[in-house]
């Protein structure tokens, strides 16, 4: 049983996942600040959907891009819950997350988040012999200038949180993500349990 966390993009998510499926999440609806707002959002998850906190085998957590504190307060938690429920820890860029997710449907993606005070993270990758690659490193752009990257780029599919959508004019072709990003990092830790990435701290370009 994995517990994914992702606190980074917008108000955050939760999922709890038996072997590799989803059976219950929590979204937030605003950025969590402190790390005492997200252990209770935790425990509410767990005790209203019948598991026991020793049931946990694995954390999945995010290392973003997206808030930093988000990010950190993810970490920390994770880390924490690790060693007192003596469970395995995986850890994944959510860019990366999305763009495994839906691989096998796209030759080349450009997936987006939002990173909070009009920014908005992204990365282009390709998916070629059974393997996604990245093309570029992932960077920040203001709300402006990610409308005319989309507008600019040809045979490209775009993978985005759902608060993205209204940056696409009307008839664009775009797969909206949603918002619960949690599920895709628990399974794609389920996929790759000893996934390890370092935190994605990106500086706003503007």
């Amino acid at each position: 049983m994995i517990l994914a966390i992702e606190c980074a993009v917008s108000g955050g998510s939760l999922s709890l996942l038996l072997n590799g499926v989803e059976f219950a999440n929590w979204v937030g609806t605003a950025v969590k600040s402190r790390a005492e707002d997200l252990l209770p959002e935790i425990e509410k998850l767990m005790s209203g959907n019948g598991v026991n906190k020793f049931d946990i085998n694995q954390i999945a957590v995010s290392t973003g891009p997206g808030s930093f504190t988000g990010i950190r307060i993810g970490i920390a938690t994770a880390l924490g819950l690790k060693m007192g429920l003596n469970a395995s820890l995986s850890s994944v860029s959510v860019l990366y997350t999305i763009g495994r997710a839906y691989a096998g449907k796209h030759k080349r993606s450009l997936v987006a988040v939002p990173a909070g005070r009009g920014a908005v993270c992204l990365q282009r990758y390709s998916f070629e012999r059974d393997s996604l690659i990245a093309h570029d490193e992932p960077v920040s752009a203001d709300l402006e200038d990610f409308v005319r990257i989309i507008r600019d780029e040809t045979e490209t599919a775009f993978l985005v949180h759902s608060d993205l959508t209204d940056c696409f004019d009307k008839g664009s072709v775009y797969q909206d993500i949603g918002t619960n990003l949690a599920r895709l990092v628990g399974i794609e830790a389920w996929k790759n349990p000893t996934r390890r990435e370092s935190p994605l701290f990106i500086s706003k370009a503007f």
